[in-house]
């Protein structure tokens, strides 16, 4: 069955949203299918209207001590089933669905119950009050709370009613979140499919390219300092959060879109270990006066730099390259871009002297 929620903030909108349902557009008979009270005294329309109001009292007092403003008057449920199920069903089956999914979903609020049977699809109404009965305690699901009902639900229409499997929706809800279905993740994948059908089936993506120059920067740096060096370098820029009172760098910056260093695969440990402790060996103590090398022999920590730019420069030479080359484009386009708006602006121009002149020759 799919089931739909529907949010109700008019005050005093109980009357007719009872009418509605009971009528079915003027299609339903006074006995012709079952009606669910719950927690409603009087079993009929103005009892159920009555209650409604009533109780309406304890959730407009939760609101006003929250400062909750337009909270929610009322849930406005439907179960619907598939047209492929109709003869599989009866009022019997949808009575006790409709009973099951109140149990599971507002056990304790103040409940209005009735089907619509002149439909293509067959759909019960239900109608929730905001909060339980004469209660402050909200009748709202979280998203998790919400999607564990419709399993459960689900669940007990699979066990007890097999022959209504065209009307399972929410089997694997929840379970596994489906890949590439964001517009960005989607983009790229047409992108690569584009390179690869035109001839450039080597051409990277700027993230992908850059996610390759950040970790393979984690990978030859020698401490934190060393790394965010490199980054900043080879024009990566990074960006910053607050956590426990600090400024922390927490990810780099790709065509104005932010990537958190967890998400490039590099971990929090990982950049911790970056600035490990390294243990050096002792020296041996030597009796003799130990003979300071000459001036020249001396190590500078320039040495240790140039060491490690040589070790490591097929590395940074692709990557120094690929951003000058982008930066060149980059620049043509900006050219680009501004020859044809000037282009526009002398043709607006040369439009508005031409008006101008036919003006004068009228």
């Amino acid at each position: 069955m799919i089931i739909k929620s529907n949010r109700l903030h008019e005050a005093n909108c109980f009357g007719q949203k009872i009418d509605y349902i009971l009528s079915d557009k003027e299609r339903a008979k006074e006995i012709d299918s079952f009606e669910i009270y719950q927690n409603i005294r009087h079993r009929n329309r103005d009892g159920a209207v009555q209650t409604f109001q009533a109780n309406d009292v304890y959730r407009k007092e939760n609101a006003d001590k929250k400062k909750i403003k337009n909270s929610v008057v009322a849930y406005h449920d439907i179960l619907s089933f598939h047209h492929k199920d109709e003869k599989q069903l009866d009022q019997i089956i949808l009575r006790d669905l409709t009973e099951q999914y109140i149990q599971l979903r507002c056990p304790n609020a103040v409940v209005f119950a009735k089907p619509h049977l002149h439909n293509k699809n067959l759909h019960v109404h239900i109608l929730i009050s905001g909060s339980d009965y004469k209660s402050k305690t909200l009748s709202r699901l979280s998203d998790a709370k919400w999607n564990k009902v419709r399993r459960e639900i689900e669940k007990y229409q699979k066990e007890h009613y097999p022959q209504l499997e065209n009307s399972l929706v929410y089997e694997n809800i929840g379970k596994k979140k489906r890949k590439g279905t964001s517009k960005r993740k989607e983009n790229e994948r047409m992108m690569r499919e584009r390179t690869k059908s035109t001839g450039q089936a080597n051409k990277i993506l700027d993230k992908d390219l850059m996610k390759k120059a950040v970790l393979d920067f984690v990978k030859i740096a020698d401490s934190k300092e060393r790394f965010f060096e490199l980054v900043k370098a080879h024009g990566i820029e990074t960006y910053t959060r607050k956590i426990k009172g600090k400024e922390q760098p927490y990810g780099v910056i790709c065509n104005g879109r932010k990537m958190r260093f967890s998400t490039i695969g590099i971990k929090k440990e990982t950049l911790e270990e970056l600035n490990r402790i390294r243990v050096v060996e002792p020296v041996q103590k030597v009796e003799a006066k130990s003979v300071t090398p000459p001036k020249s022999i001396k190590k500078t920590p320039t040495d240790n730099i140039d060491n490690f730019e040589k070790e490591h420069q097929d590395i940074l030479n692709k990557y120094v390259n690929y951003r000058t080359g982008r930066q060149i484009e980059r620049r043509k386009e900006q050219l680009r871009k501004a020859r044809e708006e000037g282009k526009n602006g002398r043709n607006r121009r040369r439009r508005g002297r031409d008006n101008s002149r036919d003006d004068r020759e009228r």
